[in-house]
């Protein structure tokens, strides 16, 4: 997913935080039909830092990252991406069913 983040100081932190998961632990996509989960993981990163790959619940980037401060729509482009992926070994062991989460990203 892609988005554009601004700031008036050109800097921001972010917090992850999701549904099925406890803060420290792996995030946990959750089976509709039974009480399975199938841990997944998390990267985002901006057009002006380097990729941070996010591997647990309650994340908080530390430092601040550079984000758009000139432009509040980032030139109608985006300057902030986030990917999620299941280890494909977990996914081939999972029970088939439909997993979801919901993952809150607060700046």
């Amino acid at each position: 997913m892609d988005a554009c983040i601004y700031s008036s100081t050109g800097q921001v932190g972010v917090i992850l935080d999701g549904i099925h998961s406890q803060t420290g632990e792996a995030f946990q996509l959750k089976a509709s039909g039974s009480s399975n989960y199938l841990p997944y993981f998390l990267s985002l990163g901006t057009n002006k830092t380097s990729t941070k790959d996010i591997l647990y619940e309650g994340f908080e980037e530390a430092k601040p990252w550079e984000v758009e401060k000139k432009n509040e729509h980032c030139n109608n482009g985006s300057n902030t991406f986030f990917t999620v992926w299941v280890d494909p070994d977990e996914a081939a062991s999972a029970p088939e069913d439909t997993y979801s989460d919901t993952l809150t990203v607060t700046p």
